[in-house]
């Protein structure tokens, strides 16, 4: 009984937060702080640290990866919605005139005032990291919570373990689109976090052809080199940010990378089939042959829902909630 009370007591923590945080970084909601933020014009507004450390964090990975993280990168997913209803591509100077403004700082930070001024009407968003941070502050905030001692929490297919709760984790094959294929690999995580990236579910679809969601900042274009990233990191803001980065970035850049940033693992699967897996990648990974016979793992995906559903589990108790 013990037990199960701090798992309930865990899972309201956990969504409480969710939802908290959901009204600071929220892009369907016009009332979100994000999107009030959003709307206003070279002002520099007093952020709630929440809003300020999420854009300290992107503009950090904006410089370090030369671009390929970039929040500004939502323009060009506009122009490639908005030609892919025609079934078209977007006209040629549209993509180089738009990338000429996201090159440019969105934003200007101030820390000694926690204030954030927008630079330009370049549209922004914040997906591609903000999860990560919900889920570091909502399984802290679980943590905390008296009786549990390990917990795992899972939000559109990125996961944060901490404590004494160790798991394994499949990750799906992203050549492989049935819900029952056998994963990729599996790998064995405590108090870690898991990201996973990759277009080959959601995206555009222009003239027969699947485009990836995921668009090069710096072109413009969407990505297709890599088509399944997945990052482990000690914390799921660090790993969000660098599986979107490593999706974007030339493998071995990424490998660079991920090699020079402290606790960071990641697995590259490129569109030829082939993986290509950083020094710290856990050695003890296996392949779908060594599932059998074991209980079954967690599964990870390569594309998850920025709204999916909140799943937990402490102390070896599962409990959910949407």
């Amino acid at each position: 009984m013990l037990f199960r009370s701090a798992a309930a007591r865990a899972e309201t923590v956990v969504l409480a937060e969710v939802d908290r945080l959901g009204k600071v970084f929220s892009t369907y909601t016009p009332d979100s702080e994000f999107s009030r933020w959003h709307q206003t014009d070279h002002e520099a507004v007093k952020v709630s640290s929440d809003l300020f450390s999420v854009l300290q964090v992107s503009e950090h990975w904006r410089i370090q990866t030369g671009g390929a993280f970039n929040p500004a990168a939502e323009a060009f997913t506009r122009l490639w919605n908005a030609a892919a209803r025609n079934d078209s591509r977007p006209e040629a100077a549209d993509l180089k005139a738009t990338a000429l403004e996201v090159a440019r700082p969105a934003f200007r930070l101030d820390s000694a005032s926690r204030s954030a001024e927008r630079l330009s009407k370049v549209p922004l968003t914040l997906n591609a990291v903000a999860k990560g941070y919900i889920i570091e502050r909502a399984s802290a905030a679980a943590a905390r919570v008296q009786g549990v001692e390990g917990l795992l929490l899972e939000i559109g297919g990125d996961l944060r373990i901490r404590g004494r709760f160790a798991e394994p984790v499949a990750i799906v094959d992203p050549s492989r689109d049935a819900e029952n294929a056998p994963p990729l690999t599996t790998v064995t995580l405590r108090d870690r976090a898991m990201a996973t990236s990759g277009g080959y579910r959601r995206g555009v679809k222009v003239q027969g052809r699947h485009l990836s969601h995921i668009v090069d900042p710096r072109t413009g274009e969407p990505v297709s080199r890599v088509t399944g990233v997945t990052v482990i990191a000690p914390d799921t803001t660090t790993a969000d940010a660098l599986s979107t980065s490593f999706s974007v970035l030339e493998p071995e850049q990424s490998l660079r990378l991920a090699e020079a940033t402290p606790d960071v693992a990641c697995l590259l699967v490129l569109a030829d089939g082939r993986q290509m897996r950083s020094a710290r990648w856990p050695a003890g990974a296996s392949d779908a042959s060594g599932l059998l016979g074991q209980s079954a793992p967690s599964r990870i995906g390569f594309v998850g829902s920025d709204q999916g559903p909140v799943a937990l589990a402490t102390t070896g108790l599962s409990t959910s909630g949407a």
